[in-house]
């Protein structure tokens, strides 16, 4: 056995960490690599042991990462055409033990999907950026292979919405492979800053000078030409301009062509790459980001968290992080637009200043790089955890027959979905979702248009047949404590309803699941003050009984306690009537019905799959379970019944051995 590969016993460890093989061309001082770094320095070293493979250089961050303990490896690809990188490569990720594969860039993206295919290691892609629609022969090759390897990909992280939605309509890739982290940064503490004039005074810059800066690339991306171009009309009112341009690129000599052509010498800074961005927005008056062409640039939210005011053009994600007249100014990427912008930002330092200080506000909740690495790291481990669930040629086969059988959801059925755990875990429970996954569960049917309704509604509107087309009921059953701390965000977030079915007497503490008597760490229950507080917010209940026992072998006497005590307890609980039932084990056979009706309830759900129709009988309603195996894909197979058929049969099956 290759001892760098976890024993199936290690795999089966919830806390096991997660070794995680992160793949660039080279680490340069540019905005994805800087971001790299940030987030290395914030991963949970207890969840992720982390590695760096680059495959065409090194870079200035190389250093970095290696002081900070991170193995860097390079694997030099040799010319462009040179593809026995593929091998090299692929005999260095086989050996390595990783649990996953990340690759960030195009180079990497490419090489390594390619290098990895077959090797059954989960592959991570992170999207930085929208295809150039400026070089559309470049664009086109990229798109081909985006298409060509998706099927390889696990997923395809995007740093905002605005790439994801690139992803989506420009490059066609499906949306069951796509999700969005918005970058993130590290907030600077109070008094890590210089003072502007402190900052000023380090950079050889006097009090009353315009100072604006242009951070990024020496690339046709960030449009340096045009914003120079744009600059002597700026002069012409603020005598004392200085531009300062940090970084480097193909396009140096010309943008130094073009400051000699428009007279700029004095005006117009270079300053190559620099390690103190920090010093250096300080200092400015206003950030300019020109570019024709962004994802969500790193130097913008850096602006931001500095409270240093920013222009920049309305392209790629900056939409999204920076709102016109109210955190900054957005503009067009043409020199009139340009100059107009700069000239009334000058014109009105203090307003620039106030919407600075109101992006540094939203900045801080939104884009901060804690929040960031957590959402890596739970990508990382939900991943994971599919894979180990993966069966090969029977995923590929339930896969086509899920894609083959689904429908459209019709006006007057409904589809009700049952979770049981949600939380934080890599070991085998299948009834576990993670967070994240179920996040992105959550985001896809509303970004598909499903209507999400509370249950008592939902069958309101069932029988009187006004329920529209792609009708939703969410429930979770057994009353696990994470539903609380794991679910009930991702839901109210969203404004999404759910329904709840807990065990009373797991509640209270007096007894809890057989299934997790033995399991490696407690399994916690809503308490009351949790159940009282959703129930309060979106969140209704209904009954799982007492102690969770399987109603069939019970006399009717005893039913009747199990459904009676665990309704008057809720009822107490919540404050509000309790009228429907989840049966245990999903066991129940006719007796049940009139025990039930007797008690009050008005309706009780099964675990048999399939959709409920204006005929389905109300006591025996159906639901789609979704489990830890589902990867966003099969979850979207279940919610349009394409799996129906095939649970129907394992369910026939099981009953008949």
């Amino acid at each position: 056995m290759d001892p760098s590969k976890p024993s199936k016993k290690q795999k089966n460890n919830p806390e096991r960490q997660l070794s995680v093989c992160h793949l660039f061309p080279a680490l340069p001082l540019h905005g994805a690599e800087n971001h790299f770094y940030s987030l290395a320095k914030q991963l949970d070293p207890e969840k992720t042991k982390n590695a760096i493979c680059l495959i065409s250089a090194e870079g200035e961050l190389v250093k970095d990462f290696r002081a900070m303990g991170i193995p860097v490896t390079l694997i030099q690809k040799h010319g462009r055409y040179d593809i026995s990188i593929i091998w090299r490569l692929r005999a260095f990720l086989k050996k390595g033990g990783f649990d996953i594969i990340h690759s960030n860039l195009f180079t990497a993206n490419l090489w390594g999907r390619l290098a990895a295919f077959g090797l059954k290691i989960p592959f991570v892609v992170t999207v930085h950026n929208i295809h150039s629609r400026h070089n559309p022969t470049q664009a086109r090759i990229e798109i081909f292979f985006d298409r060509l390897l998706v099927l390889t990909t696990s997923i395809l992280i995007n740093v905002s919405k605005e790439v994801e939605s690139s992803m989506l309509r420009d490059v066609g890739l499906p949306r069951t492979k796509l999700c969005t982290i918005e970058n993130g940064i590290v907030f600077p503490e109070q008094g890590d800053l210089p003072s502007k004039q402190e900052a000023r005074k380090m950079l050889g810059f006097s009090d009353d000078d315009n100072l604006l800066v242009v951070i990024g690339r020496f690339a046709a991306a960030k449009n340096h030409i045009t914003f120079i171009s744009s600059l002597p009309a700026v002069r012409e009112k603020f005598p004392k301009l200085k531009v300062l341009l940090v970084g480097n690129g193909e396009k140096e000599a010309e943008i130094r062509e073009t400051i000699t052509r428009y007279h700029l010498g004095d005006t117009v800074i270079l300053l190559g790459l620099r390690r103190d961005i920090p010093t250096i927005l300080s200092a400015s008056d206003i950030l300019v980001i020109p570019s024709i062409w962004e994802g969500l640039p790193i130097v913008m939210l850096e602006a931001m968290a500095a409270g240093t005011p920013v222009i920049a053009t309305r392209v790629g994600g900056i939409p999204d992080a920076l709102t016109d007249g109210s955190t900054g100014i957005l503009t067009t990427p043409d020199s009139p637009s340009l100059t107009d912008a700069m000239v009334r930002g000058l014109s009105n330092l203090p307003h620039m200043e106030e919407m600075a200080r109101e992006a540094q506000k939203i900045a801080s909740n939104r884009y901060n790089i804690k929040r960031t690495a957590a959402r890596y790291t739970d990508v990382y481990r939900t991943i994971t955890r599919e894979c180990q669930f993966r069966r090969g040629i029977r995923d590929i086969i339930r896969t086509i027959a899920g894609k083959t059988l689904s429908v459209a959801s019709r006006a007057g059925t409904l589809r009700i979905l049952m979770y049981h755990r949600i939380d934080d875990t890599i070991d085998q429970d299948i009834l576990c979702v993670t967070p994240f996954a179920f996040s992105l569960q959550m985001a896809w049917l509303k970004e598909e248009g499903y209507h999400v309704i509370e249950l008592e509604k939902a069958l309101d509107h069932l029988r009187s047949g006004a329920l529209p087309a792609k009708s939703v009921v969410i429930t979770f059953d057994d009353g696990y404590e994470d539903n609380y701390r794991n679910a009930y965000p991702i839901l109210s977030e969203l404004s999404f309803p759910a329904t709840i079915f807990p065990v009373t007497s797991f509640s209270r503490g007096e007894s809890s699941h057989p299934r997790y008597k033995n399991y490696p760490y407690p399994i916690t229950y809503l308490t009351a003050a949790q159940i009282g507080e959703m129930s309060r917010n979106g969140i209704s209940f209904g009954s799982h009984t007492d102690t969770h026992p399987l109603l069939t072998s019970l006399s009717r006497e005893a039913v009747m306690q199990e459904v009676l005590k665990s309704k008057q307890i809720l009822e107490d609980w919540t404050g509000a009537s309790v009228h429907s039932f989840a049966y245990p084990n999903g066991a129940f056979n006719p007796n049940c019905f009139l025990s039930l009706e007797t008690a009050g309830y008005r309706s009780a759900l099964t675990t048999l799959p399939g959709l409920n129709t204006d005929g389905t009988s109300f006591w025996e309603l159906r639901r789609t379970e979704i489990s830890g195996r589902d990867s966003l894909l099969d979850f979207s197979l279940k919610v349009r019944g394409g799996l129906d058929s095939l649970h129907k049969l394992y369910q026939s099956l099981r009953r008949s051995r």
